[in-house]
């Protein structure tokens, strides 16, 4: 309204943030049919929006589910779905954004998992865990830079078996993401994955306790705590969520009470205890939800404190 009068005006939705166009979008398409609800998160997904892709799968599988042709249309929603996450995790690890990588990995090997083959979910998962390593070696390089080289030689042999054990660690985790279609198998390798975690975290301390006055030590064992305190969360998780949506709930609750043990505040898991808590009733939702705490490329693990008797 201008003056008593008023004007009309056209704007592209390039200009406006994700989550505006999303609404405005939302606003003018019918949201009572399946078409309506299955391009509203494609569009969505695009916009990498997750909880509003996931939201409005949901919304058309149950809206598919009263067709005569539903279960071709929940296939092919189900497929679309993985399609997606599995771009998101290929254009994240390109563009380096770990965390994204790693939530969109997890939503695919929990939530979609039938949808790809072990050997894919393995790929996938290295690519992951490829760009993990790279940002990592580069945070150590930067550290190198102010230390002597014979310094660095030192650290590196001290803390040699330290990083195979972490090393070994990784590849359990990584076999157990794979193996997501299988649940037994999967957690099996997600405990000798926090096992080999455990290991190193211990000799890393050890050493330590060995050379308490080495300022280069005590900041790279500090890490490795971080390091593998982060990757052992990382691993009861992703068991939980496999567990919840094969609906064995005492078991999730279990693994999910391993990180609150641990980690009181950790926002996820919290998360996913309050859901499994209503799983009875609302697995669907479950299903379908795909959250990230706080902004869509926030932190998936809260910052860990180190203590070592706490360790």
């Amino acid at each position: 309204m201008i003056l008593g009068g008023s004007v009309t005006t056209t704007k592209s939705l390039e200009l406006f943030t994700p989550m505006s166009r999303m609404r405005i979008v939302e606003a003018v398409t019918d949201l009572g049919s399946f078409e309506g609800r299955l391009a509203l998160a494609q569009r969505a997904a695009g916009w990498r929006l997750l909880e509003p892709a996931g939201r409005h799968a949901q919304a058309a599988i149950d809206l598919a589910a009263a067709r005569e042709d539903g279960t071709e249309l929940i296939a092919g929603v189900r497929k679309w779905a993985a399609d997606a996450l599995e771009a998101a995790i290929v254009r994240s690890v390109r563009e380096g954004e770990l965390e994204y990588a790693q939530h969109c990995l997890k939503l695919l090997t929990t939530r979609l998992a039938s949808e790809r083959s072990e050997e894919r979910l393995d790929a996938l998962a290295g690519a992951v865990e490829g760009l993990e390593a790279e940002l990592r070696a580069a945070r150590l390089e930067a550290r190198q830079k102010g230390r002597e080289a014979a310094k660095v030689r030192a650290l590196a042999k001290q803390l040699e078996a330290v990083e195979e054990r972490l090393a070994l660690g990784d590849r359990r985790l990584r076999d157990a993401i794979a193996a997501s279609r299988t649940t037994v198998k999967s957690a099996r390798l997600a405990e000798d994955a926090i096992a080999a975690y455990r290991a190193a975290w211990k000799a890393a301390e050890a050493l330590l306790v060995k050379t308490p006055a080495d300022l280069a030590l005590a900041e790279e064992v500090a890490l490795v705590g971080e390091r593998a305190m982060a990757q052992m969360v990382r691993a009861s998780l992703h068991v939980s969520s496999v567990l919840t949506v094969q609906s064995d709930y005492k078991g999730a609750l279990a693994w999910t009470d391993r990180v609150l043990e641990v980690e009181p505040e950790n926002a996820e898991a919290l998360e996913l205890r309050r859901t499994i808590q209503t799983a009875a009733t609302a697995c669907d939702a479950w299903c379908w939800g795909w959250w990230i705490p706080g902004n869509p490329l926030g932190g998936l693990v809260a910052p860990l404190g180190l203590g070592a008797g706490q360790r």
